[in-house]
C-alpha cells in the first residue's frame, strides 16, 4: 500500500510540473476514493487544486499531521486570515513542537499583524525553514521595509571576502594577478598595435585604468577611461567600465548614457547582448522605475540562471505593483541560490530604521 502511495505521489508530481494540474488532481482523487488515506495525498491534492477545505476537515476529524496543518495555515495565510494562520499553527506546533518553518509562519502571522518581536527572535532560525516559508517572511520584510521607505530599492548586491590573515594573503594574491595581468597586456599592446598609435593609446590607457580598478582605487581608474574616451568615444571596454562606476557612484544618469553608447558601438545587437539588458535592468531598477525594469529583468534571467540579485529584484518589482504572490515566487527562487544572507540583511535593516 505504501508503495502505491510513492507511486502516485511521483506520478502526479511529474503533472504538476508540466503544468497538467488537473490531470494531477484527479489522479490524487481517484487514489484517495479508492481507499488510500495517506495524508501526503491530500496535501498534493490541496496544493494541485487550491482547495484546502477537504484537507481541514480530515484534520479536524483527528487525522493528526503537523504538515497537514502547515500548508492549511500556509492557505489561511495566503487569503489574509493571520487568526486562522496562528491557529492552524498552534495545532501543528502541538503534533510537531520543534518545526521551525512552523514557527516562522505563526511569526510571520505576527508580523503582518503589527507584532515584530517574534520574527526578529527567529532571525538566526529563518534560514534553516523551508524556501517558501522564507520567501513569506522576505516579503512581509520588504512590505514593511517599503511602508517606512518608499524609496528604497532593497539590499545591495554583496560578495562575502575573507578576513583575517587568509583574506590579506588573497587579496595579495588578487593584486599579483591584476599587476600580471597588466604587465602581460601592456606588453601584447605594444606588439599588436605597433602600426596604430592611436589604439595602442587607448588601449593603454584602458589597461591603466583596469589596473586601479583592480587595486581598488576607482576614481583614478575613472580618470584613466575617461582619457581612453576623449580619444575613442566607442571604446567598449571603457563605456563598460564607466556604466559599472556610475552605477556604484549612483550616477545613474550617466551609466545610461554610456549604456545607450555601449550600445551603439557595440557590434552585437542590444535585444541580443544578455549583459546590456541586465545593466539596463539594474539601471532602471536603481532610478527607481520599477514597471520599466521587470521585462529587462525577465530577459535578463534566461541568461544568469544563478544570479540571485536578478531574482530578488523582479520580486521587488513585482511587490511594487502589488503582485505578492509573483513575489513570493521570485523570492524563492532568490533565496534556493546563493545569496549572502539576504533574509538576515533585510531583518537587520528594518530593525536600523524602525
Amino acid at each position: 500500500m505504501a508503495e502505491t502511495v510513492h507511486i502516485v505521489l511521483r506520478k502526479t508530481a511529474r503533472l504538476v510540473r508540466k503544468g497538467e494540474t488537473e490531470k494531477a488532481e484527479r489522479q490524487l482523487k481517484q487514489a484517495i476514493d479508492s481507499g488510500l488515506s495517506d495524508i501526503r495525498l491530500k496535501i498534493r491534492r490541496a496544493i494541485a487544486c487550491g482547495d484546502y477545505k477537504p484537507l481541514k476537515e480530515d484534520l479536524d476529524q483527528g487525522n493528526k499531521s503537523g504538515s497537514g496543518w502547515f500548508f492549511v495555515a500556509l492557505d489561511a495565510l495566503r487569503r489574509g486570515d493571520t487568526g486562522e494562520t496562528r491557529l492552524c499553527c498552534n495545532k501543528a506546533l502541538a503534533i510537531s513542537p520543534g518545526n521551525l518553518s512552523i514557527s516562522a509562519l505563526s511569526s510571520i502571522a505576527d508580523f503582518v499583524d503589527g507584532d515584530e518581536k517574534p520574527l526578529f527572535s527567529m532571525a538566526c532560525d529563518l534560514p534553516h525553514v523551508s524556501i517558501h516559508t522564507q520567501a513569506l517572511a522576505l516579503s512581509a520584510i520588504e512590505k514593511s521595509i517599503i511602508s517606512r521607505r518608499l524609496s528604497d530599492t532593497g539590499a545591495p548586491d554583496k560578495d562575502d571576502r575573507l578576513g583575517g590573515p587568509p583574506g590579506w594573503i588573497m587579496d595579495r594574491l588578487d593584486d599579483f594577478a591584476v599587476l600580471a595581468y597588466w604587465l602581460i597586456w601592456k606588453a601584447m599592446n605594444v606588439i599588436v598595435n605597433i602600426a596604430d598609435p592611436e589604439q595602442r593609446a587607448v588601449a593603454g590607457l584602458t589597461l591603466d585604468g583596469d589596473l586601479f580598478e583592480g587595486f581598488g582605487k576607482k576614481n583614478s581608474a575613472a580618470r584613466y577611461y575617461l582619457r581612453a574616451l576623449k580619444i575613442d568615444p566607442d571604446c567598449q571596454e571603457a563605456l563598460e567600465s564607466m556604466i559599472i562606476k556610475s552605477i556604484e557612484n549612483e550616477a545613474y544618469e550617466d551609466a545610461m548614457t554610456s549604456l545607450s553608447r555601449l550600445a551603439q558601438s557595440s557590434s552585437q545587437k542590444f535585444a541580443r547582448n544578455p549583459h546590456l539588458i541586465k545593466w539596463k535592468a539594474d539601471i532602471l531598477f536603481l532610478m527607481k522605475k520599477f514597471s520599466e525594469a521587470e521585462p529587462f529583468y525577465v530577459k535578463a534571467v534566461e541568461h544568469f540562471k544563478l544570479e540571485y540579485m536578478l531574482f530578488y529584484r523582479l520580486g521587488l518589482c513585482r511587490l511594487r505593483r502589488g503582485d505578492d504572490a509573483g513575489a513570493i515566487g521570485y523570492f524563492e527562487k532568490s533565496l534556493s541560490l546563493i545569496h549572502h544572507g539576504l533574509i538576515t540583511r533585510r531583518l537587520e535593516f528594518l530593525g536600523e530604521i524602525r
